[in-house]
């Protein structure tokens, strides 16, 4: 693609896919930090870092929540895309770099 070029429809579509793909690893990757900050703090024995630590986990895991709500918002496209829901299916997809 030149600079002066539009990119072209199945451009756009590739570049969607892989927006998805990324934000479901970002989600994963939320979800999976929260559980293991989670578990740190159960095996904390100061109390002000162990409340420290589920106050962090809470707020990484309502962020990730959030971000679940805003892609299951259109799953008929993660569906077309994937034939499936599941983020974290989906976070396994394989993106794919044309040169």
């Amino acid at each position: 693609m030149n600079n002066q070029e539009e990119p072209d429809q199945l451009e756009l579509i590739e570049r969607y896919r892989t927006t998805l793909i990324t934000l479901a690893r970002h989600y994963v990757a939320m979800v999976e930090k929260a559980a293991r900050i989670r578990s740190e703090a159960g095996s904390e024995t100061v109390g002000g870092r162990k409340a420290g630590l589920y106050c962090n986990a809470s707020v990484i895991r309502k962020n990730s929540a959030r971000l679940k709500e805003i892609l299951d918002q259109d799953r008929g496209i993660l569906w077309f895309f994937f034939r499936t829901t599941n983020l974290q299916n989906i976070a396994k997809e394989t993106i794919r770099i044309e040169q």
